[in-house]
């Protein structure tokens, strides 16, 4: 038994762990090796607990601010398709009107995307592409699953069309004003962190 914990074990977490955490545990775990008199099979056992901790970690942050700009998008339709019933049988039968109306709708879906991908950026901090993807994706088929079981054959093809088309680069378009908000924030020494488009 030494009284140097395993190399590669340590060089592992040295590399995973982030900067601002590094020195702190590490500092840790070697002290508690060398005072305690451990075995490597604990220093082993506490590496692959920090690992999966750091892995599970950044999974549970973004899987939650995705799932929370996908609420946000479910909300908008619920909301789309309350209003549609209150105003549309109150609207004189006059297509220009109902189109207006429509087109309307289609603008308050991609604004709900927009606000959606602006949220998750918010929550899930970097990896902004990735994350605004995932969340497009993900809204599509909230979308789709609307217009399939709720909005039903009631809802004009173009509208449909409309609706999907636009959710993704709204999602976008989200995430890419939160990335700008926060580096003119911190630009004029407010605070905030970077955000890139390049899903680092």
């Amino acid at each position: 038994m030494s009284g140097h914990p395993p190399q590669f074990a340590a060089r592992l977490l040295y590399f995973l762990l982030p900067a601002t955490e590094r020195d702190a545990i590490l500092g840790d775990l070697e002290e508690e090796f060398a005072a305690e008199n451990r075995l490597s099979l604990w220093y082993w056992t506490q590496a692959m607990e920090s690992i999966v901790f750091l892995i599970w970690r950044p999974l549970v942050r973004q899987g939650l601010g995705i799932l929370t700009g996908g609420a946000v998008m479910a909300v908008a339709l619920v909301l789309t398709q309350t209003g549609a019933k209150l105003v549309l049988p109150k609207l004189p039968h006059w297509q220009p009107l109902e189109f207006a109306f429509t087109l309307a709708v289609v603008g308050f879906g991609a604004i709900a995307a927009s606000c959606a991908g602006y949220l998750t950026a918010c929550l899930t901090g970097g990896g902004l592409l990735r994350n605004t993807i995932l969340l497009g994706m993900l809204l599509i088929g909230i979308s789709a699953y609307w217009l399939r079981t709720i909005a039903g054959s009631s809802a004009p093809m173009w509208y449909r069309g409309a609706l999907m088309v636009l959710i993704l680069p709204a999602a976008l378009i989200g995430g890419h004003r939160r990335a700008r908000h926060e580096l003119m924030l911190a630009r004029s020494g407010v605070g905030g962190r970077k955000s890139s488009l390049n899903g680092n």
